[in-house]
């Protein structure tokens, strides 16, 4: 005679076995892990050509001071060639913060570890940013239409007595910047002959006096550009 088994027992027979879902973090908070220089220590020498490009993915659980266990490799992109072996070397060289291994006791973490760059001994290339264009150069004015210059009177006025009691003549260039209405500004003396008779400074007294057009002939503004003045004192004849 056949046993039968009531209905709850064969519903419960056939229902398929549940497993509890693993709980995996992917970025844990690490108080520790693996310098360089650690890094650097267990690279497998005979794996140099790779190593710039090699990392190996560790899945492990931990303790509740944050100390690995239980790891395994997950994945590494050139297997064989000894990275596996020696990223399980480095395991101890991990640490969880403690309060963040306590409250996710029982999950897993998993870590990928670099032997390449930034550990390598040779990393990618450092590109240089483009170095910034040059400042347009600072236009000159060749032939300004000047529209006021110094009089004779101007000059007379500042010529330097000890120049004028010996009868010497002098010349002074001036190089000054040019306002955009015409007027001239930070002049500076750029050549003086005789030097050390006042010339230099009596050119840069009548500066005020000078303004030329606010474009050039060809509608080109001045405002912003340089300009050099040729000034010449000539003493009277005696």
């Amino acid at each position: 005679m056949r046993h039968l088994l009531p209905l709850a027992a064969l519903a419960t027979l056939a229902a398929p076995p549940v497993f509890a879902q693993e709980k995996v973090l992917f970025s844990p908070r690490l108080s520790q892990q693996p310098t360089p220089e650690q890094i650097k220590g267990v690279t497998p020498p005979e794996a140099a050509h790779v190593a710039a490009r090699a990392w190996v993915a560790l899945r492990c659980g931990f303790d509740a001071e944050g100390r690995l266990v239980d790891c395994a490799i997950r994945y590494a992109n050139h297997p064989g060639l000894g990275f596996e072996q020696a990223a399980l070397k480095l395991i101890d060289s991990y640490r969880i913060e403690p309060t963040y291994a306590k409250a996710q006791l029982g999950a897993k973490v998993e870590l990928t570890l670099s032997f390449g760059w930034p550990w390598a001994s040779h990393g990618p290339p450092v590109i240089a940013p483009p170095a910034p264009p040059s400042p347009p150069p600072n236009p000159v004015v060749t032939r300004p239409d000047w529209v006021r210059k110094p009089t004779g009177g101007d000059v007379a006025r500042v010529y330097p007595k000890a120049a004028l009691a010996a009868g010497q003549s002098g010349r002074v260039t001036l190089s000054c910047q040019v306002n955009a209405d015409g007027t001239i500004r930070d002049c500076k003396v750029v050549s003086e002959n005789p030097a050390d008779l006042g010339f230099g400074a009596a050119a840069l007294s009548l500066t005020p006096s000078f303004r030329m057009r606010s474009t050039t002939g060809d509608g080109t503004p001045v405002g912003g550009a340089s300009v050099r003045i040729p000034l010449s004192f000539t003493a009277p004849e005696p």
